[in-house]
């Protein structure tokens, strides 16, 4: 049992059909990092499968975000810091309709806009391009302090690795957000207590990490983060503090939900799964090509009213490799290199955004 510290009034308890159908999309989040790395021949893993409940509790109910809206001035901002983790922010993506569910197949392949990390450039609903640790925060902080001085009642939502937090730019930017009164910034850490070496307490100890965060003047709650209903009621705590920005200390496993993967640093990243690992995976999240479909319902925070589902899509959890021009075969695209002729990636890739320099967009 983890305390929750914000000096505000406890959030009501969310509605018990919220919380099912947030487990649902964790499980649907879960699957499709273990089939989308697969099919890509790497990937992280670890951190992906430990972040996937958060995930889901943002753009499931949390998030002021609509596919019809990514460009929208008063959309509240997601910032994946922790980038490696792209594999469970494009599952996430795809259950709740701003991307082909089928498109997240093409993982690290040439010429595909979903690559081992985030690119702002390739995917309209990505804010910023992430991936060198440590510097995620920075960036929303950046986007907090914009959105105040026009004005906006848009909110911004960063989600961070424990390891990075040994670099120093996020002690940078957790004094300046402090600073600055940035209470439309929420910070969740993917306590894990893993890197890709070894556990945190090895390389170098973040405890303790709770004080530390309020002796920078931020308002801290810690909560285990695959409990759906502890990570909704801290979030809309958070949302209602006044005067500082809020961090959410997530407690997490890395490898969530497979047995084999769970608190074991050596499936953090650079991962060739098998066939035969890949399989064990999806049976320990029971996965099967009739029970990966989903409808994606969004409850939003402030527009509840919107919440509306999206068609099912066909299944996509088969250990089956599918052949497509970007490994070369003929599959249902016909051949060639090249994915401009792959209508699944001109739908979510629009031309405005094939071009351009922005780092990050406001």
């Amino acid at each position: 049992m983890f305390k929750e510290n914000f000096a505000t009034a406890k959030a009501p308890a969310p509605a018990r059909d919220l919380v099912g159908e947030l487990e649902e999309a964790s499980r649907f989040v879960r699957r499709h990092v273990i089939a989308s790395i697969y099919h890509a021949g790497s990937g992280h893993p670890g951190g992906a499968l430990s972040c996937a409940d958060i995930l889901a509790c943002l753009y499931g109910a949390e998030l002021n975000l609509w596919p019809s809206g990514v460009s929208d001035p008063d959309r509240d901002r997601f910032v994946l810091s922790k980038g490696h983790a792209a594999p469970a922010l494009y599952a996430v993506a795809a259950h709740y309709g701003f991307c082909d569910r089928h498109a997240a197949r093409n993982l690290r392949k040439l010429g595909s806009p979903f690559q081992g990390h985030p690119h702002v450039l390739e995917l309209p609903w990505v804010e910023t391009s992430t991936g060198s640790l440590g510097q995620g925060l920075s960036v929303a902080l950046g986007m907090a302090m914009g959105l105040k001085l026009r004005g906006s009642t848009a909110r911004v939502y960063a989600l961070i690795g424990d390891g990075e937090m040994q670099e120093g730019e996020v002690w940078e930017a957790a004094m300046c957000a402090a600073h600055h009164r940035l209470d439309n910034l929420c910070v969740i850490v993917d306590y894990n207590k893993l890197q890709s070496d070894n556990t945190n307490d090895a390389i170098m100890h973040l405890e303790p990490l709770a004080a530390k965060w309020r002796a920078f003047d931020w308002a801290v709650a810690e909560i285990d983060g695959h409990r759906h209903a502890a990570i909704l009621s801290a979030l809309r705590s958070a949302s209602v503090t006044q005067g500082r920005p809020a961090l959410l200390i997530a407690h997490t496993v890395k490898g969530k939900g497979v047995p084999y993967m769970e608190d074991k640093p050596q499936w953090h990243g650079s991962v060739k799964l098998t066939r035969e690992q890949s399989e064990d995976a999806l049976r320990a999240l029971k996965a099967s090509p009739d029970q990966t479909r989903g409808t994606g319902r969004r409850h939003c925070r402030r527009h509840r009213h919107a919440s509306f589902p999206f068609a099912p899509a066909r299944p996509f959890f088969s250990i089956r490799h599918c052949r497509t021009e970007h490994d070369g075969g003929g599959g249902r695209h016909g051949g060639g290199g090249s994915s401009a002729g792959c209508h699944h990636l001109r739908g979510v890739l629009p031309a405005r955004h094939r071009t351009g320099a922005a780092f990050h967009r406001l």
